[in-house]
């Protein structure tokens, strides 16, 4: 995305209807794809099999909570920062994509991992252990069993 960022921004200062309509075109269209696309295969990578499901999803959404609610506040602190050219919006993508390509870095080798193999993390134990404990009879204080009256 930061690629893209270095054109949009300064097509969007134009303040021209059909330059900025172009550059959300190409945006759209190129880098929808780019910014999607391998961020699937990473993932399916990162995670067994057995907890991916909840992996990309606690992953997915702790992002779009930090970055998607936060980020307007930094970049409009940049705008001001600089006076408003675009250029400051291409150094907070810039510094985003550096971050991602970090984190891409730091993250484990999976080639020739198996996708079933059991995570070191231990997720699987822990559900293990909250299944066990669900399926015990809790007795709650007052003859009630598991929420309803004793005998019913």
């Amino acid at each position: 995305m930061a690629a893209f960022a270095g054109p949009f921004f300064p097509l969007a200062d134009t303040r021209s209807p059909v330059l900025i309509c172009l550059a959300l075109v190409v945006v759209m269209a190129f880098g929808h794809g780019a910014a999607f696309g391998p961020p699937a295969a990473f993932y399916a990578e990162l995670f067994s099999a057995r907890v991916r499901c909840s992996g990309v999803s606690i992953d997915d959404q702790a992002g779009n909570v930090v970055l998607g609610g936060f980020t307007p506040m930094p970049a409009t602190s940049v705008i001001l920062w600089s006076g408003g050219p675009s250029w400051s919006l291409m150094l907070l993508v810039a510094a985003g994509a550096l971050v991602a390509a970090t984190t891409r870095v730091a993250a484990p080798e999976t080639f020739r991992r198996s996708s079933w193999t059991r995570s070191r993390a231990g997720p699987l134990r822990a559900a293990r252990r909250v299944r066990r404990r669900s399926r015990r009879r809790t007795e709650i204080p007052g003859g009630q069993v598991g929420g309803f009256p004793a005998g019913q």
